[in-house]
């Protein structure tokens, strides 16, 4: 019946994705609206997969997929909320970098209220040092929140930490992550030139990287280098090995998939680094990395360009308040 859905590879026993060419998608959404417990469990996760990986390869909108998510604030099953959260993550590092992240996060917030609301905050006390009110499995999140809110004196009071007598090694790594938190770009400056001094705080660069401002700054930082390299070796003042081990680190930070530029405002960047990578010679140290760098990040310029606009439409329409731009 046209009214009617229906299901294909029930328990995913078959290994393949499903595509519905009727209306059944559709009627998969509106039943998981009304009532998601007709569907069975073991097929919830498999049409959440399918369904966005339909969608990130073009097969359907992104409309249709957001549209399927809208269920997930009633869903309290592990398994459902396993799948949708690899594809919502996988949206929330490509979107990112965009002005219209604070969109997208405001509608996972609404997606998981209810679940947050359910679970029991009590907290144990884990550290027997009395000094210390934040609970360590807490200090990396209220770290962040202090700095992203905070200022210049936060931040130089978080720093002042690391070095203190006795920090275990988590705890400097929810230093160095919190610090990368902050929104004032003469702080992630500060930062950039204080973990660029010793490489025990280059284990901060890949939390840099996700930082908008801190991505830009590592970016610069290799168009810089790459540049000056290519301008010594016609100058005949480097060799093609001549390459400092921090600008190798910051390369492969921002080699990460999600990590690699994702705003296509800052597009120009990849086409003046790339005009300087093809001038180094074939054998350079440097010649591969910049090749998967500038590959995976036109890769994802070129994702924003095919589906940005259509899932911030999306965001407009279905979550109050969203004021964003494309």
């Amino acid at each position: 019946m046209p009214n009617d859905w229906y299901i294909i590879n029930i328990g995913q026993i078959g290994y393949y994705r499903v595509h519905y060419v009727d209306n059944n998608w559709e009627l998969l959404i509106d039943e998981l609206l009304k009532n998601y417990r007709s569907i069975p469990d073991s097929a919830r996760p498999q049409i959440i997969g399918d369904l966005f990986h339909l969608a990130n390869h073009g097969n359907v909108s992104f409309t249709t997929f957001l549209n399927l998510t809208k269920y997930l604030s009633q869903e309290t099953q592990y398994v459902p909320w396993t799948t949708a959260r690899r594809a919502l993550l996988y949206l929330d590092r490509m979107l990112l970098l965009d002005e219209n992240y604070g969109g997208y996060q405001a509608y996972v917030r609404l997606l998981v209220n209810a679940a947050v609301r359910d679970v029991d905050w009590i907290t144990m006390r884990e550290d027997r040092n009395e000094e210390k009110h934040i609970p360590p499995g807490l200090r990396s999140v209220v770290y962040c929140t202090a700095i992203r809110f905070g200022g210049q004196a936060e931040w130089k009071f978080l720093r002042s930490q690391y070095n203190v007598n006795e920090t275990e090694d988590v705890e400097k790594e929810n230093i160095l992550t919190g610090l990368s938190c902050s929104r004032d770009v003469w702080t992630m400056k500060l930062y950039f030139d204080w973990i660029k001094q010793d490489k025990q705080y280059w284990s901060a660069i890949p939390e840099f990287a996700v930082s908008p401002i801190g991505n830009r700054m590592l970016w610069d930082h290799v168009h810089e280098a790459v540049k000056s390299l290519k301008t010594g070796m016609e100058n005949s003042t480097r060799s093609p090995t001549d390459i400092d081990e921090f600008t190798k680190e910051v390369i492969q930070s921002l080699s990460n998939p999600y990590y690699s530029l994702n705003n296509r405002n800052d597009g120009e960047k990849i086409l003046r680094t790339e005009a300087d990578w093809l001038q180094l010679p074939q054998n350079h140290t440097l010649k591969g990395e910049l090749k998967n760098l500038l590959t995976t990040s036109k890769r994802n310029l070129k994702w924003l360009d095919t589906h940005l606009q259509t899932i911030v439409q999306w965001l407009k329409e279905n979550v109050p308040h969203t004021e964003q731009g494309v």
